[in-house]
């Protein structure tokens, strides 16, 4: 039981934390290397699945462990040229540092970031092809341990400079950029909010609701009935 209340939490709150939460850094692998694919000539689209690693300290207690969490995104592109291989990755902050005492609300929604690149032939990080873009829509989504979808926000950015190192509760973000051969160009970064999207109802859910008030309503005018029989 344990471990499952240790992974819901990672799963959807890593950066929501309670106040008697124990502080501590959360470190990521920073590069999730999505291999190599060949694009033919035209428009082209597909969805990438990549796993985002994390690890909480000794600091951090009964929370303490190795984590995954999955994402996705959506990759458009017209290609005007011969077929041609590229590779791709996500770049992950590499480190989390979450306070102590979270402000301005210590149960506020957080999130999580990362950057789509592409993985040069050489090992070094850098921009995507130019026009290439990656959408949100239903398939730009992180999934956390307990199967909750979160939305995946796209905002195109051209310097790396501009990366976010901070979000609403003080929790700082740690880029690592040591392998980009480029800085500036075609990126996308990629932001989850956490908060849930599978807010619908399921049909049967509605269905069941709908019986409940319907029986509330009959019992109560059998209820009036009565009364005035009685009286």
């Amino acid at each position: 039981m344990r471990s499952r209340w240790a992974t819901y939490l990672l799963g959807v709150a890593l950066v929501v934390v309670p106040m008697s939460a124990v502080a501590g850094t959360i470190t990521q692998t920073v590069v999730d290397d999505k291999g190599s694919i060949t694009i033919p000539n035209g428009h082209f689209e597909t969805v990438f699945g990549s796993r985002m690693s994390a690890d909480l300290g000794p600091e951090w207690g009964d929370l303490a462990g190795h984590y995954e969490r999955k994402n996705s995104e959506k990759l458009v592109w017209v290609n005007d040229g011969p077929p041609i291989v590229i590779h791709f990755a996500n770049v992950f902050p590499k480190e989390i540092h979450v306070p102590q005492t979270p402000a301005p609300n210590p149960h506020s929604t957080g999130s999580f970031f990362d950057i789509f690149i592409e993985l040069k032939l050489d090992g070094s990080l850098g921009p995507l092809e130019d026009g290439m873009q990656i959408e949100e829509g239903p398939d730009t989504f992180l999934e956390g341990a307990s199967g909750t979808k979160y939305f995946g926000k796209v905002t195109p950015i051209n310097d790396l400079a501009l990366l976010p190192t901070s979000n609403a509760n003080d929790t700082q973000i740690v880029w690592d950029l040591s392998q980009f051969s480029e800085t500036t160009g075609n990126f996308y970064l990629i932001e989850y909010v956490l908060k849930p999207i599978d807010l619908v109802p399921e049909p049967s859910t509605l269905g069941l609701f709908g019986i409940a008030i319907a029986a509330l309503i009959g019992f109560r005018a059998w209820a009036r009935a009565r009364r005035v029989f009685l009286t």
